[in-house]
Formats: structure tokens, C-alpha cells, sequence
């Protein structure tokens, strides 16, 4: 059977390239976004490509999404949302933007999914988080923050379905800087592409069950800092 996969925010260019490599696969696609004016151009690589594939509007109820597919084999939530707040007194309503677009939208998602998913007793769900959770530095902490709770909420939910000897797989995607619209005009060391990590992305939904680092090496940099004396990381310039 082709996978049945639905991907939230299928016009983030970390989605596209994932959805490339599904579609290659045959898999049976859900896509939506928020922005709808490039999801038919995608939808309709992804079906020259061999998938099957439907588009719904971002808002459509994670009950109708499931009914849509007749269940699910795969979920991605992939929209997100730089918001760099700079400053001490950044403005509240771009704040609020910034925390509910990369926080408490995946979070309620999630929410929702979850049963739908415990019920079937397969599958797996993956929000793509990222390396500023780990820990807060200026003028990415807004950011940091929603993808730190998201990341929490993911270890939550990984436990709460271990308990209840589930077979669902929970999935924390954590990027380092991916070189995308998003983050045009950002300078950062070892910036990627979304063509280099998608294998791993997609690689890491079909078997894994817990935090994937997006390169790898990105795990071994952030254990690091995050080891870091409190009073070293605030002299640190990045």
C-alpha cells in the first residue's frame, strides 16, 4: 500500500522537497497551506512525479483531513514563520504572529491528530522544529521559544503514547539554518539546503521515533551549547 500522507504548509521549500521524494514513491498526498497560490503548481509536480494527491485549504478540521484520506499513515506539519524580534520591546501583535504560527497552531494540530492516530494504533506524526529551541540567543528567542514548546509537547506526546504501549511515532525534526525564503538575508554558519535534508526527513518519518537533527551534525554542535556555562553563552555573539 502507498503511504497516505498529509503535509501542512506544503509551500515551505522544506515540504516541496520532501513531497518530491514522496511523490516519487507513489505515496497517496494531502497538502495543505495557508497561501494557496503555488499549491496547485506543486500538487501538480507531485502527480507527474506518481503520487496521488489532493489539496485542501490550511483551516479544513484534522477530523474531515482524515476522513478525506480514509486514514492516515503520515503527518508533517511544516509552516512556520521566522519572526525575528529584535530588541527588548518587540511589537506585541508581531510577537503574538510569531508564537502562534510556530507554537500554538502545530500544538493544536497535534491536539487533534493525536486520537485520530492512537485509534488506528500506526502511523506517525513529525513537526518540523528546530535547533533555536534548544537554546535562547538574541533576537531569535520569539522564535525559539514556540519551537521549544512544540519540541516539549512532541517528547510529551512520545511518552504519553509509550505508556498506553502505542505503536504511533512522534517525530522532532529539528533543522539547523536551511537556506529558503524564510531565512533570506539571514547569515548563519552552515547554512543547508532543503534538497540536502530531505532524504533524511523523509528517511527519518518512515523509521524513526524521536529527535532527528537536520543535518546530523547539528546534534553534536547543539549538545554542545548547550552545555555551555550561562555565563560563556552571554558572552557569545551568535
Amino acid at each position: 500500500m502507498k503511504p497516505r500522507i498529509a503535509v501542512y504548509g506544503a509551500t515551505s521549500a522544506i515540504a516541496q522537497a520532501a513531497i518530491r521524494l514522496w511523490a516519487a514513491q507513489g505515496a497517496r498526498l494531502v497538502l495543505l497551506a495557508r497561501h494557496t497560490q503555488n499549491l496547485n503548481a506543486i500538487a501538480a509536480d507531485a502527480r507527474v512525479r506518481g503520487a496521488t494527491v489532493k489539496t485542501l485549504p490550511f483551516d479544513t478540521a484534522p477530523q474531515k483531513v482524515w476522513q478525506t484520506c480514509k486514514g492516515l499513515d503520515g503527518l508533517l506539519l511544516a509552516h512556520g514563520s521566522l519572526g525575528s524580534i529584535k530588541g527588548l520591546t518587540p511589537p506585541l501583535p508581531q510577537l503574538a504572529e510569531t508564537l502562534a504560527t510556530n507554537g500554538t497552531s502545530p500544538v493544536h494540530l497535534l491536539t487533534q491528530f493525536a486520537p485520530l492516530f492512537a485509534k488506528q494504533n500506526a502511523g506517525w506524526m513529525a513537526a518540523i522544529t528546530s535547533v533555536a529551541a534548544v537554546r535562547g540567543r538574541t533576537g531569535m528567542y520569539a522564535y525559539g521559544a514556540a519551537k521549544a514548546m512544540v519540541a516539549h509537547y512532541l517528547q510529551g506526546l512520545r511518552h504519553a503514547l509509550a505508556q498506553q504501549g502505542s505503536h504511533v511515532r512522534i517525530i522532532d525534526l529539528r533543522p539547523g539554518p536551511i537556506d529558503t525564503p524564510m531565512t533570506r538575508g539571514l547569515k548563519a554558519p552552515l547554512m543547508s539546503s532543503p534538497a540536502a535534508i530531505a532524504p533524511r526527513l523523509v528517511q527519518a518519518c518512515a523509521s524513526a521515533n524521536g529527535t532527528v537533527y537536520l543535518p546530523g551534525v547539528w546534534r553534536y554542535i547543539m549538545a554542545i551549547l548547550s552545555h555551555l556555562p550561562e555565563t560563556l553563552w552571554l558572552k557569545l555573539k551568535i
